[in-house]
Parts: structure tokens; sequence; C-alpha cells
């Protein structure tokens, strides 16, 4: 009895583990064309999504769904991160040219700018899964996510980065790193929507 309990949670580890697996080489394959990725990264986290749902779904089928359905507003949240990206890029370059005093306060400026931009970033995918809405409520919601709840987006942002890290410096864990590190994110972020559905 005992065999058939450690033998049924080891096939229910083991296809999860093949599950993220699954999921993480559909989100690589649907990036490829690089301008698609903002649409795969969105559709990994509706997937997601619907395994913490409970609902029992055929991954490919359902990942294909949310990339299309999703398609333009994750398009244009993409383009818009990017923007604001190279805009926080260009100001690092342009307040090194300054003098010691405005250096620093142009750093101080920049950190914060930053910090902002990495904390609303962790919520725009799961904002466009969870909420149906247009790109300006993409970014507003995701703002307002990411102020009112510091501790959680801080450990989003934590969550992204040993990700970032974990694959550059082991590149094969690519092949399952971001729709785990995506799991916990969504997790931690569906925990903040069960809330404010209970106000």
């Amino acid at each position: 009895m005992e065999n058939t309990f450690t033998n049924k949670k080891w096939h229910i580890l083991m296809n999860s583990f093949f599950e993220f697996i699954y999921l993480n080489l559909l989100w690589i394959l649907f990036s490829l064309p690089i301008f698609t990725m903002s649409q795969a990264t969105a559709a990994m986290f509706g997937v997601i999504r619907k395994w913490l749902q409970g609902e029992d779904i055929v991954i490919f089928s359902s990942f294909k769904k949310l990339f299309i359905d999703n398609f333009s507003i994750s398009l244009i949240t993409g383009l818009i991160w990017l923007l604001l990206g190279f805009i926080l890029l260009m100001d690092f370059y342009f307040i090194n040219r300054f003098s010691f005093a405005y250096q620093m306060a142009g750093l101080f400026l920049f950190g914060i700018s930053s910090f902002l931009f990495s904390m609303v970033s962790v919520y725009l995918f799961p904002v466009i899964v969870h909420l149906k809405t247009g790109w300006a409520g993409v970014w507003r919601n995701a703002l307002i996510l990411a102020i009112s709840n510091p501790i959680d987006s801080m450990i989003n942002i934590g969550i992204a980065f040993a990700v970032l890290f974990l694959g550059s410096r082991y590149p094969i864990l690519l092949f399952g790193l971001g729709s785990i590190g995506a799991y916990y994110q969504y997790q931690s972020v569906n925990r903040i929507f069960l809330k404010l559905k209970e106000i």
C-alpha cells in the first residue's frame, strides 16, 4: 500500500516536471522570432493560471489559443516595455556624462525609476491573462499592484533575477527555469488577486 502511494506521488511529480519542461519549450519556440516573445510569455502565464485554477487542459492547444487571443495586447505591452527600458538605458548613459554633483542626483533618480520599472514589469503578464483590459489598463493595474504590494513585488523581482542569473550561468536550466519561475511569480500575484476578490 505504501509503495503504491509512493509510486503515485512519484508519477505526479515526474508528470509535473515534464509539463513544466514542455511549457518552457513552447515558450522558447514561440519566442524565436523575438518580436513574439511578449505574446509567448503571456501564453505561458495563461497556461499557468489555468493550472492554478485546477483546469484539466491540453497544454499545446491552450498555449496556442492564449498566444492568439492575447497577441495584440501583449505586443503593445512588450513594445512599451522595450521603449521604457531603452529610455532608462539612455538616461544612465547621459547621467555618466554629468558633473559629480548632478551625477549623484541623476543616479539616485535612475535607481528609483529602475526599481519601479522592475516592480511593474513582474505584474504585466499576470495582469494581461487575469484582467481583460486594454494596454493602458494593464500598465495602470500593474503599477497599482506594484506600489500597493511592495513585499510581493520584491519577492517577484528576486525570482526573476534568480531565473536570469541561473540561466546565464547554467544555460541548460533555461529549458525549465522560465516556466518554473513564471509559476511561482503567478502564484504570488494570484494570492493578491484572491485577496482583492474577498474585499
